[in-house]
C-alpha cells in the first residue's frame, strides 16, 4: 500500500463534496435493498430522524457517559427497551456496545459468570461452533442466557450499535 502525506491545509466543501460522491458512485444500492447485511434501510423518514439524531450528538464520546448525560439516558433507554423487548425480568440488565465482536465477549463473559454462580466453574467452559459461524453470532446455545441484539441490523441505531442481555440466576 502507497503511502500519503496529510495536506498541508483542509479541501474547501465546493471541492471536497464531489470528491465524496465520487469515491461511492460503486457502492451498492442499499436504499434498494441491495445491502442487508450491511446497512438495514427503515425508509427516508427513519433515515432522516437518524442524520439530525446523530449530528446533534456527533462530537460527543460515548465512552465518556459521566461527561455526557444525555447519550447516559439514552444508553440506558435503549438497553431498557431491549430488555422489555426480550422479556427481561427486573433482575434482568444489559449493557450497550458497539458492534458484534464486543457483544460476543460480553455474552461469553456473562455466561461464564453464570455457570460460576451455580458452582458450575470447576471445569474448563467450551464454546461449540460451526466451522460456518460468523464472527458476530448470536448465542443461541443451552445454557447460555445471554442474548446479542444488534440494533442496527434493525434500522434502530447508527451502524454497529447492539445490546446484550443477561437473565438474572435463577
Amino acid at each position: 500500500m502507497t503511502t500519503m502525506q496529510l495536506p498541508k491545509q483542509g479541501v474547501p466543501w465546493a471541492e471536497l463534496e464531489p470528491q465524496l460522491k465520487a469515491a461511492g458512485e460503486k457502492d451498492v444500492a442499499w436504499r434498494d435493498g441491495r445491502a442487508p447485511a450491511f446497512v438495514h434501510y427503515a425508509g427516508d423518514d427513519v433515515l432522516e430522524v437518524a442524520k439530525k439524531a446523530c449530528l446533534m450528538y456527533f462530537s460527543e464520546n460515548g465512552l465518556g457517559l459521566r461527561a455526557f448525560h444525555g447519550l447516559a439516558k439514552f444508553e440506558s433507554e435503549v438497553v431498557a427497551m431491549g430488555l422489555g423487548l426480550l422479556h427481561g425480568s427486573e433482575a434482568a440488565r444489559g449493557a450497550m456496545t458497539t458492534g458484534g465482536t464486543e457483544s460476543i465477549f460480553l455474552a461469553v463473559k456473562a455466561a461464564r459468570d453464570a455457570a460460576r454462580e451455580r458452582g458450575a466453574g470447576k471445569s474448563t467452559p467450551r464454546i461449540v461452533l460451526p466451522y460456518s459461524a460468523h464472527p458476530a453470532f448470536d448465542f443461541s446455545v443451552p445454557g447460555v442466557r445471554s442474548i446479542s441484539a444488534d440494533l442496527h441490523k434493525y434500522g434502530y441505531a447508527a451502524k454497529g450499535a447492539s445490546t446484550t442481555g443477561r437473565a438474572a440466576s435463577t
